[in-house]
């Protein structure tokens, strides 16, 4: 069957994935769904051609080429990502709210068929973003990525299972990116803007006491990327180069001791790769990322750097299995 994915991904002008969390998400869930011997389009409403992905993109620029490239496919599929969420609040109606009413409708008109599958949902405020996820939702298979999604979900009137996050259809891959656990050295601090500007020499040089070297690996590499909230003057901080592919994220992490971040799939990555981390972040998907693997969780950057990481390693395997068996359900509801 022909599909259209539509996820959060998207490619900076040089053709770099912009959030490298998002580009693993969907190269997971694309390569799932090709696997099972589906035609998978991926949409990307970014500024460039993508250079290389696991999975090709296809650049659309707006409603009208979206419209097309339902009409030329079976089944729209929105997955990956928080997709379910206000990202801009300061604007009327517009981001991911909008691309997610955009993909419902246009599977509507185009006579394709539409589900979620491996979404994430944000609680928010506002009535019309609520209303515009209540009309994406209504009357459609939807699988969200944690029971905190769906329990968001069934507010709105909408009938959700838990999928899990689909990124764990690469686990063993990103495994394999992971160094072997003797040759493992230093901290790798994955952090987003809003936790990036708070880090101070002194975190860094606990971390550095503890571990030798300590690394920021922007999972975020837009123009105002997370390496670009970064304080000046902290001594002993490597920022690793980029623009990095979500693979090369991975070797970073997986070559660590211990990681601390507020990058969710930077967390993800870490308990694929079985390295000990320390979530820190006030987001409820972290949170409920922490509540679901059993990680370390400090309240601020301070305290993570003094916190004694755990894996979450523990929790992958079952967590995949329930993921594979969410796919099995859409893989038989794309194919009736």
């Amino acid at each position: 069957m022909k599909v259209l994915l539509i996820t959060a991904d998207r490619s900076t002008t040089s053709g770099e994935p912009q959030n490298i969390g998002d580009a693993l998400l969907t190269d997971a869930l694309a390569s799932a769904l090709r696997e099972h011997g589906h035609e998978v389009v991926v949409a990307d409403f970014g500024g460039g051609d993508r250079t290389s992905a696991a999975v090709p993109r296809r650049r659309l620029g707006g409603l009208r080429s979206l419209a097309v490239a339902a009409r030329a496919s079976d089944v729209v599929l929105l997955g990956g990502g928080t997709l379910l969420a206000d990202d801009q609040p300061d604007r009327p109606f517009a981001g991911l709210p909008r691309l997610c009413l955009a993909a419902r409708v246009v599977a509507a008109v185009g006579r394709s068929r539409f589900a979620v599958f491996g979404a994430g949902m944000d609680e928010t405020g506002r009535r019309r973003v609520r209303l515009a996820h209540r009309l994406v939702l209504r009357g459609v298979p939807v699988w969200l990525r944690d029971a905190d999604s769906a329990s968001r979900a069934a507010r709105l009137g909408a009938t959700a299972d838990v999928c899990g996050d689909v990124s764990l259809f690469l686990s063993e891959t990103v495994a394999a990116l992971g160094a072997d656990v003797g040759a493992r050295r230093g901290a790798v601090l994955a952090l987003n803007r809003n936790e990036a500007r708070d880090l101070g020499p002194g975190d860094v040089g606990d971390l550095a006491g503890r571990h030798g070297t300590v690394s920021f690996v922007s999972m975020d590499q837009g123009d105002d990327g997370d390496a670009q909230a970064l304080p000046v003057g902290l001594d002993g901080l490597d920022v690793v180069g980029g623009p990095l592919s979500w693979q090369r994220a991975a070797e970073a992490i997986g070559a660590a001791e211990v990681v601390v971040a507020s990058r969710m799939h930077a967390l993800y990555i870490a308990a694929m790769c079985d390295v000990p981390s320390v979530a820190t972040a006030s987001s409820a998907k972290v949170r409920s990322f922490v509540d679901d693997y059993d990680v370390a969780y400090a309240s601020t950057t301070s305290e993570a750097a003094q916190t004694r990481a755990r894996s979450g390693r523990h929790e992958v395997e079952l967590r995949r299995r329930r993921l594979d068996a969410a796919f099995s359900e859409l893989d038989r509801w794309i194919r009736a």
